[in-house]
């Protein structure tokens, strides 16, 4: 297995790539928290990862998937997505996990 270190410029957090092996994975960890943030993972069949700036790229036959990583873009994203009123069974599940009614971004 080959494991490869980077860091996104922008948020400086940590990238890790497995770059072989029959999982291709990269983990982003938040240097910040000591957390892991999130594991992607692509099929067997993909050639490599590259991580260049903030940009993640994994190339296989045919297909070539971009992603940037900026966990605060990704926050915004989601936020925006979920601006609005819960739907009913949306309610009906925070009711049941006694989550907070409130939007999720309400506080940013």
């Amino acid at each position: 297995m080959l494991v490869e270190l980077g860091f996104t410029p922008e948020e400086n957090n940590l990238v890790t790539l497995q770059t072989t092996g029959i999982e291709r994975s990269a983990q982003l960890w938040s240097t910040d928290r000591g957390k892991r943030l999130t594991v992607l993972t692509a099929p067997a069949d993909t050639g490599s990862w590259q991580l260049v700036g903030d940009t993640l790229t994994s190339y296989g036959e045919g297909l070539t998937r971009t992603l940037e990583l900026k966990p605060a873009m990704w926050f915004d994203r989601l936020c925006a997505m979920n601006d609005r009123p819960f739907t009913k069974a949306e309610l009906t599940s925070v009711e049941a996990n006694q989550a907070a009614a409130t939007p999720p971004c309400e506080d940013r």
